[in-house]
């Protein structure tokens, strides 16, 4: 079952999926025209990327919004750069957590599974591209776990970040460290 809503940026057109490799951002299809915040991203077949730490801060806490507890199959999307309102509404800091929408192509998160009620896993995606294969966390009954990694952020949508959950019922929480700028 998939909540929330997928919100299309202006303008936004879609040919080609982004890819993080070691250092930079790689074109798997030829370039595409975006929304004003990644078009300069695509102009190449590989734009180098620097990662911009910023002060831990959390985007996502379902226990205090962002759609409440997260059931087994249940899928929502979740917005990590820019500013606004749904930062709040997801439980997340009011105003978000200075992620630069222009040239973030990627972001280093904490993702947590908060006392879970059963086993299962997690997997965490941009929202304009397929659900990988990868899990980005597993959890175990009654015990609170996190994994930190990099998650690449959708182009399209204001709701860049995708999680799933496989498994007993949890609460999410998900803090950003740093993000990775498109340079070049």
């Amino acid at each position: 079952m998939i909540r929330g809503s997928r919100k299309l940026r202006a303008g936004a057109l879609v040919g080609a999926a982004v890819l993080m490799l070691a250092g930079g951002v790689a074109v798997a299809e030829e370039p595409v025209t975006g929304d004003g915040r990644k078009a300069d991203v695509r102009a190449s077949a590989s734009i180098p990327s620097v990662y911009v730490p910023v002060t831990p801060c959390r985007v996502v806490d379902t226990r205090s919004g962002g759609g409440g507890i997260f059931r087994p199959g249940e899928e929502d999307a979740f917005q990590v750069s820019g500013t606004g309102a749904a930062f709040a509404l997801q439980g997340g800091k009011a105003g978000g957590c200075g992620v630069d929408p222009m040239t973030a192509v990627a972001v280093e998160v904490s993702i947590t599974a908060v006392t879970p009620a059963g086993s299962g896993y997690l997997r965490a995606w941009p929202t304009d591209e397929g659900m990988p294969n990868a899990t980005f966390l597993n959890y175990t009954n009654g015990q609170s776990i996190t994994n930190t990694g990099t998650v690449t952020l959708s182009i399209v949508y204001a709701n860049d970040l995708r999680l799933r959950n496989f498994g007993g019922t949890t609460h999410l929480v998900v803090d950003v460290q740093g993000y990775y700028a498109a340079v070049g």
